[in-house]
């Protein structure tokens, strides 16, 4: 079903590592959706804007494929954010912001 919050959601990586993050801004959770192209360990993480880690959204070994990652940031004060997925060689990440 459509409800998966959290975990794997298909086998059909795309050609290079990615990922979405919404809602952005966002009031209390964000969700996260990822592809990666290669298995291995992967680390979601979470960082203010002078880059002190915040929160770790998911990290482990992942299959290659699809995932799905929730956070909830309710208790982060409203701001910029920075969301970084760190696997294999790759380093993706994007900017979001906090509302109240």
């Amino acid at each position: 079903s459509n409800e998966v919050v959290f975990g794997f959601t298909g086998n059909k990586p795309k050609a290079e590592n990615s990922f979405d993050v919404y809602p952005n801004p966002f009031n209390n959770r964000i969700y996260i959706d990822y592809s990666i192209k290669t298995a291995g360990y992967t680390r979601i993480m979470m960082y203010d804007s002078i880059g002190n880690e915040v929160g770790i959204i998911d990290e482990g070994e992942m299959a290659a494929g699809n995932h799905k990652a929730v956070f909830d940031g309710s208790e982060l004060p409203a701001g910029v954010y920075y969301c970084k997925i760190f696997s294999g060689d790759s380093v993706l990440f994007a900017k979001v912001i906090k509302n109240n």
